[in-house]
C-alpha cells in the first residue's frame, strides 16, 4: 500500500529580498498552490525575515528546508544539488516534486492532474526555432517522480563506480621494463573491458557531448539512456505542462490555451505574457484593486498581496 502523500512543491531561495519580477513569480505560487505542502530550499544562513513577513498571515503549509550554502553559490552549484540522491530523499514521502523556480509562473492548480498521469519527468519542450527538438524537460519548472529520480541516480552511480572500480584495477597493475606477458595481457585486458564498458554505458558519449552540463539535461538526455523505465513527456504532451521559449508559438499549437505553468517568462517573449496575464504586470505603486475578473489567469488581490510583499523590502 502506498502511504505517500501526492506532491510537495519544492522552491530554491538565494536572496534576501525579491526583484518585481520574482515578486510576481512567488505570489503566484503561494496563490495557484496554496493547497498542497510548499518547501523553500535556502541556504543555511539566509536571512529569511523578508519572506516570514511575507507570508506570516497566510494560511500555508510552508517549511524552510535549509541546506549547506555551497549549493546556492551559482549555477553549477545548484546543478549539483539537483545530482544528488540525498536532495530528492528529503521527499520520500511524496511521489511527485514539482520544482518551481521564482522565473515560473503557475496559471491554474493542475497539479493533481499531472501527477496522475505517472511520468518521471515533466518539464517544458525544448525548441529549435519553432521546431520540435524531439525531447521536453526544462527544468526551472518540472515535475519528478521522487522514486524514479532516486532509482536513476542509483543505476547512474552504480555505473560510474563500477568504471572507477576498473580503472583502479588497472593501476593496480604496475608494469616494469621487464613485465611478464601475463602482466601486460592482464592490463590490456582491464583496460579493453574499461573501454568496452564506457561505451555500453553511454558514459563516454554523454561526458563528450554534455560535458558540464545543466542538470535537466542530464535527466532528460542521459538517464533514459542506461535507465530505460524513465518514462519523460514528449514535446506534445509537454507543451500542455508548461511553455519557456517560443511562447506565442507554443500558444497556438496548444490550441490557443496556456499550459499548468511556465518558465523564464521575462526573457522569452515578455509581450506574450503581458498580454495573456495583464493583471501580473500592473505596477505595483498603481491605486488598483485587482481581482480575477480582470484576468485570464486565477488570481485574487493580486495588487493587494503585491503591495504587502513589496512594502517588506
Amino acid at each position: 500500500m502506498n502511504n505517500k502523500s501526492k506532491a510537495v512543491v519544492v522552491t530554491p531561495l538565494y536572496k534576501e529580498t525579491l526583484s518585481d519580477n520574482e515578486v510576481i513569480s512567488f505570489i503566484q505560487l503561494v496563490h495557484v498552490l496554496k493547497n498542497w505542502p510548499l518547501v523553500f530550499v535556502c541556504p543555511e544562513n539566509l536571512n529569511l525575515t523578508y519572506y516570514q513577513q511575507f507570508l506570516n498571515d497566510k494560511d500555508l503549509n510552508i517549511t524552510f528546508l535549509r541546506l549547506p550554502a555551497v549549493f546556492f553559490k551559482d549555477v553549477e552549484a545548484y546543478n549539483r544539488l539537483m545530482y544528488q540522491k540525498s536532495f530528492y530523499k528529503k521527499f520520500i514521502n511524496y511521489e511527485y516534486v514539482l520544482i518551481y523556480q521564482l522565473d515560473c509562473l503557475v496559471f491554474s492548480d493542475e497539479l493533481s492532474y499531472w501527477c496522475d498521469q505517472g511520468y518521471s519527468y515533466i518539464g517544458a519542450p525544448w525548441l529549435r526555432g519553432n521546431k520540435f527538438t524531439g525531447v521536453a524537460g526544462n527544468g526551472g519548472f518540472s515535475l519528478r517522480k521522487v522514486d524514479d529520480i532516486i532509482a536513476a541516480i542509483e543505476c547512474y552511480l552504480s555505473k560510474r563506480n563500477k568504471i572507477l572500480n576498473l580503472i583502479y584495477k588497472i593501476n593496480q597493475i604496475k608494469l616494469t621494463p621487464h613485465a611478464s606477458f601475463y602482466e601486460l595481457l592482464k592490463k590490456t585486458i582491464f583496460l579493453g573491458l574499461t573501454w568496452v564498458y564506457l561505451k555500453t554505458s553511454k558514459m563516454y558519449e554523454f561526458r563528450k557531448k554534455y560535458k558540464n552540463t545543466n542538470e535537466d539535461i542530464f535527466f532528460v538526455r542521459y538517464v533514459p539512456m542506461f535507465y530505460k523505465q524513465f518514462n519523460i513527456a514528449k514535446p506534445k504532451v509537454a507543451l500542455r505542462f508548461s511553455f519557456e521559449k517560443s511562447p506565442r508559438f507554443l500558444y497556438k499549437i496548444n490550441k490557443n490555451k496556456l499550459p499548468f505553468g511556465c518558465h523564464a517568462w521575462q526573457v522569452f517573449d515578455l509581450e506574450f505574457w503581458k498580454e495573456q496575464c495583464p493583471a501580473l504586470f500592473v505596477k505595483f505603486s498603481d491605486n488598483q484593486n485587482l481581482t480575477a475578473e480582470d484576468s485570464s489567469i486565477d488570481t485574487v488581490s493580486l495588487y493587494q498581496v503585491a503591495t504587502e510583499a513589496v512594502s517588506t523590502k
